[in-house]
Parts: C-alpha cells; structure tokens; sequence
C-alpha cells in the first residue's frame, strides 16, 4: 500500500512538472509574439518613425532626487525616450517596503508594475513586481538554474523567494547564488549611470564595497564591481586632488578608469613622471603580469622599484603626449545600455595609446622582481622570518638595510664605530653567530650552511672575514675566531690565481713559524705584510685580505699538514720563497726558540731541502757584523810635527793585516751555535711499546694497501678499521693509534682534513665516541672494495 502511495506521488509530481515546463514555454513565446508585433507597428507608423529623429526633450528633476542634463553627461543607450517606467520608483535606504509579506528595510531597490504591453523593458530587469508570484513553502537558494543576465520578471517563484529573503535579511548571506547578488547590483547601476543620480553614488560605493568583501570570491562579480567603484569615483572625483599609490590592486584584464584618467591627468602636467606614477602605470597595463616575488614581497618591491628608477631615469620617466584623447565608457554587468561620461574636459590623453613605452617601464620590473627571487623563496619557506637578518640577507643590496629590521643597522653601526678604532676585528666565532642570529650545532666545525649565512650577511655589510672557506680557508671551527675587515662586496679574489694561492701558504707557513715557540711578536707579523707587499702580482683587495688572515693567524696558527700538503704543490720558485719568508718571520723579533728553529727544520724536510741550510740561514739572520766600539776616549798630545809629503812623492798603499784574534773569536762563536742547533735538534724521546686490542690488530695486519688516496699508510689503517666498525670507543680509538704509532687528535685532524678535501665537509664526528658520518659510509666502503 505505502509502494502504491509513493507511486502516485511521484507520478502527480511529473505531471506538476511537466506541466509547469509547458506553460513557461508558452509565456515566453507569447511574450516574444507580443515583441515582434509591436516592434512591426512601431517601424510601420510615420508618426513614430519621424519622433525618432527629434531631439529627446531635457530631463527634468524627479521626485526621486535631481538628474543631470545632457550638457554633464550624455546617454549613448538606444531606449533613451522612456527613462522610467510611469509605476516604477526607487526605494530609498531605510525605507520600508512589503513584497508579499517580506518586509525590506534596507532599500536600494526599483519596485513597479509592468506596462500597459505586460512586458518590461531591457533596462527594467532589476525592478520587483509585486504582482508577481512568490513561492510560500520552497525558495531556491542556490539560484543555480538561473539565466547568465537574470531579470526578476522572468525567474521563477521559488527564485523570486530566495531573492526576496536576501533582501529582506539584509543582503549578508554568502550562501546565496550570485545571481542573486548580480540582481541587486543591476539595479545600482541604473540609478547611478542611467538614471544620473550622482549624488547617491557615496551611499552605492560603500555598498558595493561591503558586497565585494562578502562576494568578492566570484572573478565575475569582483571584476564588475570593482569597474562600479573606479568609475563612479572617476565621475565624483576632485580631478586636482586625484591620486593612486602603486598597489597589486591595480592589475587586471583592462587599465581601471580611475588609472586611466590619473596617469592622463599625469601626462598633461607636461613634467616627466616620478618613479610613482611611472609604477601605477606598468602595474596597470593589461600585458603586465606580475610572477609571485613581485606578489609575495611587494613591499620589497617598491623599495627596489624606487633605487633602480632613480639611477636609471635621475630626472623622471619622458613621455611624449599621444593624440588619442581619454573617453570614459561605461558598460553595466546587465548589457542593457552604455553611457559615455563626462570627465571635466575633453583634453586628458589616453596612455593606452602608448603601449610601446611601458616595454622600458616593464623590463625594469621584471629585473627587480628577478632580484627577489631567492629572498621569496625563503620568506615562502619561513613566512615567520621576514624582517631577520637571515632573511635580509638574500634582499639586494640597495634595500638590505631598509627590509633588514633594526637588528641589521645596529649591527652595521657597532662595526663602523669598532672599524674607526682598527683596521681589523678579531672575534669569537660563538660571539659573531649570536649577533648575526644564526643557530648552529655544536659540532667541531661549522657547517657549509653556517658559514655560508655569515658570508652572505658580512658580504652586504661590505665586511670581508677570515678563514673564509670560498676563498681557499678551513672552516672555522665553532669555538674558533674570526677576523673581520672592510673590503667593498665581502673583498671577492681571484680563485684561480696562484700568486694568491702561493701568498696565502706563505702567510700561513710564517705564521706556524712565528707562533711555533707559542708567542708572536709584532715585528713578525710586520715582516709578513714586508714580503706581502713585496709579491707583485697581487691586488691591493688580495693584500688586504691575506693581511687581516696574518692578524688572525698569528693568534691561532692553522694546522700543519694541509699548509704543509698546500706548499708542496706550490712550484719550486714560490717553495723557495714561502721558506725564506718563514726563516725571515722567525727572526723578525731578534730571538729565536727551538721550537721555532724544530718547525723551520721540519719545512725544509717536508721539502725536500738539506737541512744543514736552516742552520746557515739561521746563522746569517742571528750574526751581525762588528761594529767599533768606543774603549776609551782618545787625548790628543803634543808632539814633532810630522812633514808633509813632496808633491811628486805618491803616498804609500797601507798593508793589509789579518786580525788573527779576531777570526779566532767568530770561529769559538760559530762553534759555539752550531753546538747549541745540534743539541737542539737532539731528540731523546724513547719509543713507547703499544698495545692494541686484538679485535684491531688483525685489520691492521691485513692492511697493507691503502684503499684511500691521499692518505698515508697509517692513517689509511686507521679510516679502514674505523669505516668496518662504524663507531669506536674513545679508548679503543686510542688504542689503535699506538698500535699505528698516530696521536689520537692529531690523527681526528689528518683524517678530517683529508675529508675537507675528498668530500667538502668532516669524516669523523667525536662525541665521546668516534663515529664515521653516515652518509659517508658507502663511499668509503666503495674505495674500500675497490683497493
């Protein structure tokens, strides 16, 4: 039974339909049968085809509020003769009105009834007839079925409903159908551009305002209301007192109007544009499009936009004045009519007849915004950090200090007062990371990042900085020190200079030198910036840098081995050179230790060199040629005169005597230090038997090739035992070292080192134990295999 019911139902719901679907159709074709009769009447009757060609009579002030004569604004629509319908009025604001009990409070709408023909016209589709059909029980909120170009008339009941009911709740629904929405908006339009009540235009302007702020999601809507508001403020505006700041606003399918007649305003000024007007221009041109930097760092943008406009165009962007003058046209979302509006005078120039002079303005847009590219990148990875130093420092330069934040320019203050005091800052490494707000790990060296981020940020501040690792250094290690100089651009060198190269071991071989009996003096450092500036074919940037890397280095003397590694690959004249320059800093302070005189015999060693030379070498620094010497001061006497020689006589050649004593006395000397050299070089350290757990002795047994080029047979041994073990303990480590006859630290060094050069970056991490980095570890069991 309940079957057969639900049945029926559906079977007089069909029908419903059905039925409904068949009377529309035939209203529609009544209406348009009703059309085309009256249409044929009104081309066939002289009475009305001569009212054609008469002047439209001068429209006269309404109830409704004072319309503008033709002489303010002229209407190019076709239905001119009939402006209003004779029932129809419009609702102000705050006015109550009921349509089929729906009371409206909020007004802005046209209410009437329908002509004597039952049909209205195009421009009526905004106007509610109460007389019309609304539904009681369904409202058809979505308004889904409704026509592109809805009119009220020709929707349906449950429409009319859901359209009555946004009204009458105070437009704020944002569920509602935007057709809906378009309705109302259709409405505005006729008053304000057809039916010229101007002076309602604020009262429209708020309103679709506050519309595009709840409906501005729908593209159509959006681009349509927005043309509402320019044109309305176009036609109101104070022309003197007209102006657009550059904004992402301004961009679109067509040039605003509002642009449009502020940029004509602009050119009719006669001056040259400012870098202002010139970017509300290019932003505005419908062929600019803008990528995402110039969206997401706008900001930076302009800021960009100002220096770069400035050093290309000092004196303002010329532009010649087109012929085409500006025409301002309005066509409302409905298609119902258009109107031309007036715009003070008729003189304004239309830029958009200059399409080929934005193609400067927009390639200088475009290189700013490429000059953000990484800088969006980074704020789009961290939008949080805009505004830090880290951020700052990928901004160009020109605006670093203006995006950087105040943390930028009190740094850059502290360095200018601390750089008029010296010419070279030595600081801590942890010091300088704090300042610059870069978070490390704490780990022996400072990663590639890390010390990328301080080269970055030093580089904009026009501070150069060593060890810096682009230009040959370590990395620093992160309870290191730095030096910091000015140098334009961070002081950028030739990479692949070997003048440069060579001078950088010479400042680190004197400075091991110098500091090898663990105190510099100044007159050492002094001899090498004297052999610095000696060696001609560096530039005076080169020179200041490896001048600050002196300062440092004389503090803290750099490992042995990479210098010693780097000056064996240096040619044999620059080998020749780094060494004297070492012997010369060892004896610039008139003392030389034995550690000292140790290094300068394990140089030449590393070279190749006899080493009777560093006793020679050292011999002729440390003698110095006697000089007289007063013993007592001569008391002339009186004696025989003694006769001046004939004038023919010549006088006699003085004979040449040796002063026996005196080669006895450099003789005992030169014994004396060659006793002293010898006794230095003595080496009385006895060998000390090593053990080595036997879980190691039998890797060390079996490895007799070096699987790892660059790396000497021992430490090999050790990087082999320590990649099949993966992780040592501290004890254990050192128990293979003395088994391989290695220190434990000084074999960390060695092994890190050839890292640095192998791989870019540290094998072994000590954290108590000694662990082989892990993504090193195939690799390393690659060359391994491979040996």
């Amino acid at each position: 039974m309940e079957a057969l019911i639900g049945l029926l139902i559906l079977v007089g719901t069909a029908w419903v339909i059905s039925r409904a679907i068949k009377e529309g159709r035939a209203r529609r074709k009544s209406r348009s049968e009703a059309r085309r009769k009256k249409r044929s009447a009104d081309s066939s009757s002289p009475a009305k085809r001569s009212n054609q060609t008469k002047s439209p009579p001068s429209r006269q002030r309404t109830s409704n509020g004072p319309a503008f004569s033709p002489s303010s604004m002229s209407i190019t629509a076709p239905a001119r003769k009939a402006l209003t319908v004779p029932k129809t009025r419009w609702i102000q604001p705050g006015e109550t009105i009921s349509i089929s009990r729906h009371l409206i409070t909020s007004g802005m709408i046209f209410v009437g009834e329908r002509g004597s023909s039952g049909q209205f016209r195009q421009f009526d589709n905004c106007v509610i007839d109460p007389s019309l059909s609304i539904s009681k029980s369904t409202s058809d909120k979505a308004g889904a079925s409704m026509p592109y170009w809805p009119a009220y008339s020709e929707i349906g009941p449950d429409q009319r409903r859901a359209y009555v009911d946004w009204l009458a709740e105070g437009r704020n629904d944002p569920e509602v159908g935007i057709g809906y929405v378009f309705l109302f908006f259709y409405g505005l339009e006729r008053r304000l551009f057809h039916d010229l009540v101007v002076e309602e235009a604020s009262a429209f302007v708020t309103e679709v305002r506050r519309l595009l702020h709840i409906y501005g999601s729908n593209n159509s809507f959006k681009n349509y209301a927005r043309r509402f508001i320019d044109t309305a403020e176009a036609v109101t505006g104070d022309l003197d007192r007209f102006h657009i700041e550059p904004s992402l606003d301004l961009g679109g399918y067509d040039m605003p109007l509002t642009v449009r007649l502020y940029l004509g305003r602009c050119l009719q000024r006669g001056t040259p544009l400012t870098e202002d007007e010139a970017l509300v221009w290019v932003l505005s041109h419908p062929e600019t499009q803008l990528r995402t930097p110039a969206r997401r760092c706008f900001d930076e943008l302009r800021a960009l936009w100002r220096h770069r406009f400035s050093a290309q165009y000092p004196t303002g962007f010329n532009v010649k004045l087109p012929k085409a003058r500006l025409r301002l046209q309005y066509r409302p979302a409905s298609s119902s009519f258009e109107c031309d509006l007036p715009i003070g005078n008729d003189e304004i120039p239309d830029v958009l007849a200059l399409k080929a002079r934005t193609t400067r303005l927009q390639d200088l847009l475009e290189a700013c915004t490429s000059q953000l590219d990484t800088y969006s990148r980074f704020i789009g990875k961290n939008p949080a950090s805009r505004g830090s130093l880290e951020a700052a420092s990928s901004l160009p330069r020109e605006i670093m200090m203006e995006a950087g934040g105040k943390r930028l320019a009190a740094i850059r203050k502290q360095l200018d007062l601390q750089f008029a005091e010296k010419a070279h800052l030595v600081m801590r490494v942890p010091r300088l990371l704090e300042a610059l707000q870069i978070k490390v790990d704490a780990k022996a060296k400072l990663s590639a990042g890390a010390a990328n981020q301080i080269a970055s940020i030093l580089d904009r501040l026009d501070v150069g900085h060593e060890p810096d690792r682009r230009h040959g250094a370590s990395t620093p290690t992160v309870d290191g020190r730095l030096v910091l100089f000015r140098a334009i651009g961070g002081g950028g060198v030739g990479h692949d200079s070997l003048a440069f190269r060579s001078a950088r071991t010479m400042v680190e071989i004197g400075a091991i030198a110098a500091a090898a009996d663990g105190n510099s003096a100044p007159e050492e450092l002094e001899s090498v910036k004297s052999d610095l500036l000696a060696i001609p074919d560096l530039t005076s940037s080169e020179k200041e840098r490896l001048t600050a890397l002196a300062v440092l280095l004389l503090k803290d003397a750099p490992s042995q081995a990479p210098v010693l590694k780097r000056l064996a690959a240096l040619p044999e004249m620059e080998k020749r050179r780094v060494t004297q320059s070492a012997i010369s800093a060892v004896l610039a302070d008139g003392h030389v230790s034995p550690a000292e005189v140790k290094f300068i015999e394990k140089l030449h060693k590393s070279l190749g060199y006899p080493v009777e030379h560093v006793y020679a070498a050292l011999h002729r620094g440390t003698v110095v040629a006697d000089e007289l010497h007063v013993v007592a001061v001569a008391e002339p006497s009186r004696g025989l005169p003694i006769p001046a020689p004939p004038d023919e006589q010549k006088p006699a050649k003085p004979e040449i005597s040796i002063d026996h004593a005196r080669l006895e006395r450099i003789r005992n000397e030169t014994v004396a230090v060659s006793s002293l050299l010898s006794d230095i070089f003595s080496e009385d350290i006895p060998d000390e038997p090593a053990e080595t757990p036997h879980e190691y002795q039998d890797q060390h047994q079996d490895a007799q090739v070096s699987p790892f080029a660059g790396l000497d047979e021992a430490h090999a041994n050790l990087l082999k035992a320590l990649v099949r073990w993966r992780r040592m303990s501290r004890k254990q480590f050192e128990a293979c070292c003395r088994e391989l006859k290695l220190l434990p630290d000084g074999a960390i060094e060695t092994i890190n080192e050839w890292g640095f050069d192998r791989f870019d970056e540290t094998v072994l991490e000590d954290d108590g134990d000694l662990v082989v980095v892990d993504h090193l570890l195939p690799e390393l069991q690659t060359m391994e295999d491979a040996a």
